[in-house]
């Protein structure tokens, strides 16, 4: 059977690429990939490359167009909620055309949402409530054998129901709990977008892959506890990662791998051996790589022997979801873990000098002022008030997450709050707080993005890729001139928010606004400060620093530009720039 997988496009960007890794989509390449065993015709039509990598937003019409053009006999979209408007736009247009096309849906919050959107969604057929590849299987055996679609494991589908009454009675079903098959025995994950993007000539040195999938936490911000997973967490071998990574690299020269896990590491003793072993191997294999992860803090607190072996074995970045340091908080967002744990995690990855990059939750509807002065207080203690990000970001409610339910409840968040609805359309419990928080969140447009960019980047990417690759004695006083910088931003960060919060408070927005312009003139000095301090270093380390490569942003009256010694240097750095965080 010919199988369209689609990836619809968001119709926007909202940030600086922070690789092209982000390209690809692993739950459509490992679908494709598990499809084609079986001899069915699969193509992935990612719209997401369009949008973010190459800046050509595609129209509804020509996502239309060039889907039914492959004469596909079932689609595939996978949907979030960035890509749901066009994901209902361009099935509604699919469906009218040929009505008989099956059209299926997956995804987290496509499965979260699934009773409402079949309910409501008539061109909708079903939706996939979990992982994709078995489902997606038996889904096109059965329609090629017309056999009835509760034969279909882990399936959303519509039943008519005529056993009450003279009336038939729509149901809306889920066959069974979604399949959890052994990852280790999945076939490699299809790289049809990674090929897409060097036949035009992309230079791309990084890619994802997956190390486990699933999460075994319940933090009520998040669509995944709702999934009816009964395995919370799978690992793959060590073996099976390395041997992909292998074939990533000898088959299209990577050399630095996003391992797109939910939580690469979990606090228990068979998830951090399981880490260990694959440090070994990685070391065993000497394969020249790098990669970066998404662990929780409380996997590695306490853990030297685990953090460094990771290190040397390639790890460059942690990303770590902390969202708050208000112990209030984080027992309310059911988070599991305190402060102290936070702050030891934080200082173990950076004595190793893996790059850091922070999940930040500040507001949220049931957040105090003395919250959110806890959380400063917190920031500039772990060094995280030099990104202006960190002190605007709000929470997404989404819809089948506990803390929407709890919003609901307490009237804070419409009662017909669902899948179509905007995900701040929340009010406060003080409404001061939302006011604040509206203005600081709106105002972190693309100039802030880009000099937070600039910033995270410096002290993520490109400062610990000079102590791997130079001699000590130039990286440290590269390191010294960053961090004279950062330390600079921390202060000014903190002094920024807590004259935000005073201002706030007294509901004075048009005070809390002249602050922010204020901060960004001064961070925007600051980075150009910066640029002309790493003038005075060997353009052939600089003049490959990510920082000058994507950060193109303006500050009043001056452009934000490589050093000029370093121009050469640059023209030569690939666009996927090695050790990519």
């Amino acid at each position: 059977m010919r199988v369209a997988l689609v990836l619809p496009g968001s119709g926007y960007r909202n940030s600086s690429p922070t690789s092209l890794a982000g390209g690809e989509h692993l739950g459509l390449g490992s679908i494709a990939a598990y499809l084609r065993q079986f001899g069915h015709e699969v193509t992935i039509l990612n719209f997401q490359v369009e949008d973010s990598v190459f800046d050509a937003v595609c129209t509804p019409e020509e996502v239309t167009e060039r889907i039914l053009r492959y004469d596909p006999e079932i689609v595939g979209i996978s949907v979030t909620g960035l890509t749901i408007g066009q994901a209902l736009t361009v099935t509604t247009a699919i469906k009218q055309r040929k009505p008989h096309l099956h059209v299926c849906w997956g995804s987290h919050q496509a499965a979260s949402c699934a009773e409402e959107i079949l309910r409501r969604e008539p061109y909708v057929d079903t939706i996939v409530a979990g992982d994709g590849e078995i489902p997606m299987l038996r889904l096109i055996e059965a329609l090629e054998r017309g056999e009835p679609l509760s034969t279909v494991p882990g399936l959303w589908y519509r039943d008519v129901d005529e056993s009450a009454g003279m009336l038939p009675l729509l149901q809306i079903r889920l066959t069974s709990n979604p399949p959890e098959p052994d990852i280790d025995d999945l076939p490699f994950p299809a790289r049809d977008t990674l090929r897409e993007l060097l036949d035009r000539d992309v230079a791309i040195k990084d890619a994802r892959i997956y190390t486990s999938r699933g999460c075994p936490f319940r933090c009520t911000f998040c669509v995944y506890p709702a999934l009816g997973y009964l395995r919370r967490w799978r690992d793959r071998s060590a073996d099976k990662i390395v041997e992909e990574i292998k074939y990533l690299r000898d088959e299209f020269g990577i050399d630095h791998f996003w391992f797109s896990d939910d939580n690469f590491t979990l606090p228990s003793r068979r998830s951090r051996f399981r880490a260990l072993e694959l440090a070994e191997v990685l070391r065993e294999a000497k394969l020249g790589v790098t990669y970066r992860v998404l662990m929780r803090a409380d996997s590695v607190d306490g853990q030297e022997e685990l953090m460094k072996a990771l290190a040397d074995s390639g790890l460059t970045c942690a990303y770590m979801g902390l969202e708050s340091g208000s112990p209030r908080r984080l027992e309310y967002l059911d988070k599991h873990t305190n402060p102290d744990v936070y702050r030891r995690a934080v200082s173990l990855v950076r004595k190793y000098r893996i790059g850091l990059q922070v999940g930040f939750i500040m507001f949220d509807p049931f957040t105090s002022w003395e919250d959110l002065r806890i959380d400063a207080d917190f920031l500039q203690d772990i060094e995280e008030t030099y990104l202006y990000t960190n002190m605007s970001q709000v929470l997404y409610a989404y819809p089948g997450t506990p803390i929407a339910s709890q919003l609901i409840e307490k009237g804070l968040l419409p009662s017909d709050f669902n899948y179509k609805s905007g995900y701040r359309e929340y009010r406060y419990e003080e409404p001061r707080i939302g006011e604040l928080a509206d203005v600081l969140h709106k105002a972190g447009d693309k100039q802030w993005v880009e000099v937070d960019d600039f910033f995270r980047r410096l002290r993520m990417i490109d400062v610990p890729a000079v102590y791997r690759n130079h001699p000590e004695e130039i990286a440290d006083e590269i390191n010294a001139a960053v961090e004279t910088k950062i330390m600079s931003q921390n202060r000014d960060g903190y002094d920024f928010f807590v004259r935000a919060l005073a201002a706030g408070s007294e509901g004075d927005l048009a005070k809390v606004s002249d602050l922010v312009t204020d901060h960004y003139r001064t961070s925007a000095r600051r980075a150009r400060e910066m640029v002309s301090t790493l003038q005075a270093f060997p353009a052939h380390i600089v003049g490959r620093f990510s920082a000058f490569k994507y950060a193109a942003f303006s500050g009043p009256g001056q452009e934000i530009g490589v050093p000029p010694r370093s121009q050469a240097a640059m023209s030569a750095a690939p666009l996927g720039v090695s050790g990519d965080c």
